[in-house]
């Protein structure tokens, strides 16, 4: 099996408040043709920051000592938020349930399901269902569901005895480690 190539894309942090900027997800190269994702570089965006400030002064009391007191107020400007580079952060992996064709992708450790979810929607036929990184089934809606849901069925053959153990597992990586360290794949446990 070749080496998937995967690109990155931008997506909104927040649907809802544009002002949070973007997080990056990456698709392989084969899928974005296929469903014709956007794939365009976001520009920066000119947002509206406020920020409050205390500003300390002193006056003299009757006796002439000198006392401080605050004075807080809003201070508003101008600021900008550029896209973030994909850097070597890690990413969540996340499997797409197309009409029964698992697509992986993965998306950075910090964007929302929320987020996930309404980029999905954008290019996602109807009906597919998200299978998050902790096994659970959602609509594109981040519903939860029982729909698509990821089972494999393994074979495991035991040299010593030529047992084969059969199974089904969500995790196939965590069942493997688990029947490493027991005795069923004939170490001692």
């Amino acid at each position: 099996m070749g080496r998937v190539i995967k690109e990155v894309i931008y997506i909104d942090r927040d649907p809802d408040d544009l002002d949070k900027g973007w997080g990056w997800v990456e698709v392989p190269l084969e899928v974005q043709k296929e469903f014709n994702i956007d794939r365009s570089y976001p520009q920066r965006r000119r947002v509206r920051r406020c920020k409050e400030i205390t500003m300390t002064r002193h006056r003299q009391d009757e006796q002439g000592n000198s006392v401080p007191y605050s004075h807080k107020y809003i201070h508003e400007y101008d600021d900008w938020v550029n896209p973030p580079s994909r850097g070597r952060a890690a990413a969540k992996k996340y499997t797409l349930n197309i009409n029964n064709r698992l697509v992986n992708f993965g998306a950075q450790k910090s964007l929302t399901i929320k987020a996930i979810c309404h980029w999905l929607k954008s290019w996602a036929p109807p009906g597919s269902v998200l299978i998050t990184p902790g096994n659970r089934s959602l609509s594109l809606d981040g519903e939860g569901t029982d729909k698509g849901r990821a089972e494999f069925i393994y074979f495991i053959l035991n040299r010593d005895s030529n047992a084969i153990k059969i199974g089904r597992a969500k995790d196939i990586e965590r069942r493997l480690k688990s029947l490493s360290r027991s005795k069923t794949l004939g170490r001692a446990g």
